[in-house]
Order: C-alpha cells, then structure tokens, then sequence
C-alpha cells in the first residue's frame, strides 16, 4: 500500500497537487486529506468553491480505493459520485476522512466528510469500479484476429475472463 508521501509525490504534478491537496494519513480502510483555504480555491461570491470541497473528497476517497484495489486490479474508475454541501469555509483549511463503505467483488463505495473548524460543510458518495487484464486463449492461429478484436470489446467492459476457445482442426 502507498504511504501518504507516495500519493503526494504521485499526485503534485496533478489537479490534488495544483489545488494543495496534502493527504495526511493512509491506512487499510482510512484516508484523511486537507486543504488549505485560498483566493485562487474560491467562488467569485467570496466562499470556497464547491468544486474544490469535491475534488478534495474525491481525491481522498479515490486514494482510498486506490490503496485496497484486489490482487489484479489494474487501474479503477469512479462510476458515480454525489455530494451534499451543508455549509463552507473563507479562511483555514478544510479537512477530509474518507472510509469504506462497501468493498466488493467488483466495486467499491467510499463516504468522505469534509469538514472547516471541527464543522461538517460536506458529505461526499463515491462508486468506483476497477479494471482487471483480461485474458484470451486462441488455440487456432486462424481465428487470432477475430478473438483480438473481441478481447478489446471485453476489457473495455472491465470483465477478468479467460476464454479458451479449441477449434475443431486442433482435435
């Protein structure tokens, strides 16, 4: 598992780095983030941005999900995401914990809160999905291009199957 410093080297050339998301602690099952508040993280109506609050949820919960993807998984994307705003911040930082709520066979659903001086301004839903290396066996060199075309369309779907298929001239 990557330590804090790792996600912090990975993600400083990234939008976490740009905006000064500083993830404090990784742990199987718990992630905590903070931000410092700026001008540049702010709305034009002078509170901080809500895309901000939800690049800081997602970026601890998507390093989460990073941090316990099963034995080969290959990458994750999140299939969907919500967030509730209760309140906002003008100056500090504003801090998140994101824990698991669901890790399955192909899914995992990760809650963040994101709170601002002990306040709770955010709660924040994340479904991610990971990608597995799919595996075709063609023992017929004369169907190897249709079964490698098919196998693109199968990963694309991010299914971990080995197909073998035996064609009548090998028997």
């Amino acid at each position: 598992m990557l330590t804090a410093h790792e996600f912090n080297q990975r993600g400083a050339a990234m939008l976490p780095g740009h905006l000064g998301i500083v993830i404090t602690k990784v742990e199987n099952g718990e992630v905590h983030a903070e931000l410092p508040v700026r001008t540049e993280l702010m709305a034009p109506n002078g509170f901080l941005h809500a895309g901000s609050i939800v690049t800081l949820a997602d970026t601890c919960a998507g390093y989460g999900c990073m941090a316990s993807l099963p034995a080969g998984a290959v990458g994750f994307t999140t299939v969907e995401l919500k967030s509730n705003h209760l309140g906002t911040a003008r100056e500090g930082r504003v801090e998140c914990r994101a824990t698991p709520v669901h890790r399955g066979r192909t899914t995992q659903v990760w809650d963040a809160t994101v709170t601002a001086g002990g306040k709770t301004i955010a709660l924040f839903l994340r479904t991610s999905a990971w990608e597995e290396i799919v595996e075709v066996v063609v023992v017929s060199p004369l169907l190897a291009p249709f079964f490698r075309k098919m196998a693109n369309h199968v990963a694309y779907l991010r299914l971990h199957t080995v197909f073998l298929f035996v064609t009548a001239d090998v028997i």
